[in-house]
């Protein structure tokens, strides 16, 4: 569990680094599909960063101004990722992972 507060329009470094079933690290270079996706709690996506677009070549991904703006869908942000590889147990394995926080209303900045 992670529990982290970001101030609103502020940004946000997120580093992926990617273990297997194995606890084997991988680069994300020698996976086969990175994406991600910024939603609200509700699972609405924030912006246009959804799993369809939102293909990772390189770490870390940064989130920054609008991203984290605070609207009529509230202060909580859910960043999600998923990932095909491949592994010695198999090719073309999933993996999912998300974890979401809140974002600080600064009153000075509106």
């Amino acid at each position: 569990m992670i529990d982290i507060t970001v101030n609103k329009l502020g940004t946000l470094k997120i580093e992926i680094i990617f273990t297997d079933e194995d606890d084997v690290i991988h680069a994300l270079s020698s996976v086969t599909s990175v994406k991600w996706q910024l939603s609200d709690k509700e699972g609405n996506v924030i912006g246009t960063m959804s799993f369809a677009n939102g293909l990772i070549t390189e770490s870390p991904v940064m989130l920054s101004c609008s991203d984290l703006e605070i609207g009529t869908d509230g202060d909580r942000r859910i960043f999600a990722v998923e990932i095909i590889y491949d592994s010695t147990n198999g090719t073309d394995l999933c993996g999912k992972e998300e974890f979401d926080f809140k974002l600080k209303d600064l009153k000075n900045w509106k």
